[in-house]
């Protein structure tokens, strides 16, 4: 019986472990087995529209900071109904920050203005670049990434810098200056009192001022030096503090080692009395089956 429950336990671990394996090497690996297709890092960088010799060219950048795979990808131009410019060959990648110029087959794009258009192979839209007239000789270039403008100037075909691309910030509100004032704040000037205060000879005649003068001194009189010893004394000597109370905490009951021991050896026992109960229990069965047939 115990035999028969540990192989099922072990057929029933191997099967998870198996799965948990499976599982892990499926996430691990199935980012480097689909190659990583272009997002929104990869856009127009330049257009030569009106060249003063050779093809119209396009330039895309990849921004971002992996290699990305753009096979198949289209160019379109669309000012009035959009026509296929290139189809990328199989295989294309696009390094990080190095530009990749691809010049069209044939003159397309339109002089006067135009819209090139890139799509990936879901035929889904990555960027459009519109651009104005184009004079003879310039390229519209990338001048800024938020939003994406272009601005005609000498080409620079396969030279791309990502930190001459400027990018524009969002602008706040400037608090507006607080003003200060410097000059020093007057002092409060008090104002005088209008009753002027009551002289000692208007307060107290002269024959009260006699007679507390001579009761003051009677009742030091009446004091001799013992008599300020003595109470000095009973000032200084300290009254007699009541003894701190004490509270008694019940403690927690807490077993013994011995009794744990006990309590341990005991639970054991149980456990293999009851192994045996239920194996006796599993014979007796076995034998009865085998005695009917």
């Amino acid at each position: 019986m115990f035999t028969q429950l540990w192989e099922t336990l072990a057929r029933t671990y191997t099967k998870v472990g198996r799965g948990v394996a499976c599982s892990l090497l499926f996430f691990v690996l199935f980012p480097h087995l689909i190659p990583s297709t272009a997002r929104a890092e990869v856009i127009i960088s330049e257009i030569m529209a009106n060249p003063d010799e050779g093809t119209e060219w396009v330039e895309l950048v990849n921004t971002g900071e992996e290699t990305v795979t753009i096979s198949n990808f289209e160019l379109y131009d669309a000012v009035s109904s959009p026509s296929l410019l290139l189809k990328l060959p199989d295989p294309t990648e696009l390094t990080p920050n190095i530009p990749l110029v691809l010049e069209l087959p044939s003159s397309k794009l339109n002089n006067s203005g135009d819209t090139v258009s890139i799509y990936d192979t879901n035929h889904t839209l990555l960027q459009s670049a519109s651009f104005g007239d184009s004079m003879k000789g310039l390229s519209w270039q990338l001048s800024s990434l938020d939003p994406l403008t272009y601005t005609e100037a000498a080409p620079t075909p396969g030279i791309f810098e990502l930190s001459t691309i400027k990018i524009t910030p969002t602008t706040s509100p400037t608090p507006s200056p607080q003003t200060v004032s410097t000059s020093p704040t007057p002092a409060p000037t008090s104002t005088p009192d209008e009753t002027p205060p009551l002289s000692t000879e208007a307060m107290f005649s002269e024959s009260q001022i006699l007679e507390k003068t001579q009761l003051i001194t009677g009742l030091l009189n009446s004091y001799s030096p013992a008599s300020l010893s003595h109470y000095a004394t009973q000032i200084q000597e300290p009254s007699e503090t009541p003894p701190p109370q004490t509270i008694e905490v019940p403690k927690s009951f807490s077993p013994s080692k011995s009794t744990t021991l006990c309590l341990v050896i005991g639970g054991i026992l149980i456990a293999v009395a009851s192994y045996c109960i239920l194996y006796v229990v599993e014979e007796k069965n076995l034998s009865s089956r085998q005695s009917l047939y």
